[in-house]
């Protein structure tokens, strides 16, 4: 899905958003912080898993896992559109820092690949947000119970989302005390694009106090329409023998696609490598380099604080006057005597 398409999508939605909502709803504005781990082709814990069906189970060598071991943070600010009691719409702005490592993986054979990426993704979305469960709590003061402030309402909910994002992003890697942007440097022989789409998939609660000031958590899923987060995803461009070649010292992207030899001292005395890794895994040129099965996404926990603006009209009237203890004021009928 092209970038075009996606922007059109999102703007028809923003559209159909803004001519539905009418004055008499709340407004929230807010912002969320929290953590996020990635599922990709670089790094966690779990084994690698060998090649024992044959060459047509090449798709799955490497699994994609969750990276509970390097968790980064998540940053956002959004706008929350109450429609009706079960339903509400939120547009947010944000970023999310992932990152990997086959160094931390147990397994040997991952550690032999020896990749390793970071990058900050940039998203903006529109979720649409389903309560299944909601509950107000009222507390009043009964020496002043008429008093304007003399009750205290808690609402408290619990919801479902999902919706439709635009992500950007940019992989990097370090490399002898340096990073490098690893899109331009094509270490699979290509380079993709570094837009594209993301579709959360969450659960959430907020508390709402006095009226304006809500507190939330929520978790969610975002799938995503690339394999590329990590810069991992098809076929070796360059071989171990190459990516370990003299005369290859100042191509960086040779090394960035093919970093076998950096903890494996190739020899041209011997053509062997060292004895700590598997033998075998020395990675040639096509050889299989991460998973393009399956595409990556990424796990975000937030906390969330918001501020809710409330439309002056007659149903917010009615409403401030319902907590308050007011009476509503019914203009006195004179009739005419003759």
């Amino acid at each position: 899905m092209t970038f075009r398409k996606i922007s059109f999508i999102l703007g028809t939605l923003l559209f159909l958003i803004s001519n539905a909502i009418d004055a008499q709803y709340k407004i929230e504005l807010g912002s969320s912080l929290g953590t996020a781990s990635y599922i990709g082709d670089v790094g966690g814990y779990l084994p690698f898993r060998s090649d024992s069906f044959g060459t047509s189970y090449k798709a799955n060598i490497y699994q994609k896992y969750i990276k509970w071991n390097t968790p980064r943070f998540s940053f956002s600010t959004y706008a929350r559109y109450k429609l009706n009691k079960w339903f509400a719409v939120k547009a947010n702005i944000g970023i999310v820092h992932i990152q990997g490592s086959d160094s931390l993986n147990i397994d040997p054979n991952k550690v032999a690949r020896n990749l390793s990426f970071r990058t900050n993704v940039y998203e903006l979305g529109v979720n649409v947000e389903a309560n299944f469960y909601l509950k107000t709590y009222v507390s009043r003061k009964a020496s002043s119970f008429r008093h304007k402030g003399s009750q205290k309402r808690t609402d408290i909910r619990a919801y479902f989302f999902s919706g439709l994002g635009i992500i950007h992003f940019t992989p990097k890697a370090k490399y002898a005390n340096r990073v490098y942007k690893l899109r331009p440097l094509a270490t699979e022989g290509e380079k993709f694009t570094p837009v594209s789409w993301s579709l959360p998939l969450g659960i959430g609660a907020t508390a709402s106090f006095n009226k304006n000031i809500t507190i939330g958590i929520s978790y969610s899923y975002h799938f995503t329409g690339t394999d590329y987060l990590d810069d991992v995803s098809k076929y070796y461009a360059v071989g171990y023998k190459d990516a370990a070649a003299n005369t290859n010292q100042n191509v960086v992207g040779l090394f960035l696609s093919n970093r076998t030899p950096e903890i494996q001292a190739y020899s041209n005395k011997d053509k062997k490598f060292n004895n700590n890794l598997p033998e075998g895994k020395y990675f040639e040129r096509n050889d299989l380099r991460g998973n393009p099965a399956n595409k990556d996404g990424y796990f975000i926990a937030n906390v969330s604080v918001g501020y809710m603006i409330k439309g002056k009209n007659k149903y917010y009237r009615s409403k401030s006057r319902e907590l308050s203890g007011k009476k509503k004021i019914t203009p006195k009928k004179f009739r005419a005597k003759f």
